[in-house]
């Protein structure tokens, strides 16, 4: 029983990794906590705001940022069909 819930613990560390690695490309807004930990999630300053005002830290400019051209994803629709 112990070693499936290390299993399931490395999983999840693995998932949220993966994760919030291809998030720091897609999201313009970073929060950086009080516990150095930065979370780059926010569409919008706003969003970065509510979440800091929880937690504390400060929102920045995500600087990995790449926005996505104008009709990329109209683009890849076509692709797909």
């Amino acid at each position: 029983m112990r070693s499936i819930l290390i299993v399931a613990a490395a999983l999840a560390i693995v998932a949220g990794t993966v994760r919030s690695a291809d998030a720091g490309y897609r999201y313009p807004w970073c929060l950086y906590t009080m516990a150095d930990m930065s979370e780059c999630t926010f569409m919008t300053l706003e969003q970065c705001n509510l979440s800091r005002a929880g937690v504390g830290g400060t929102c920045y400019q995500n600087p990995r940022y790449l926005p996505e051209p104008p009709g990329a994803r109209a683009k890849a629709r076509r692709v797909q069909r």
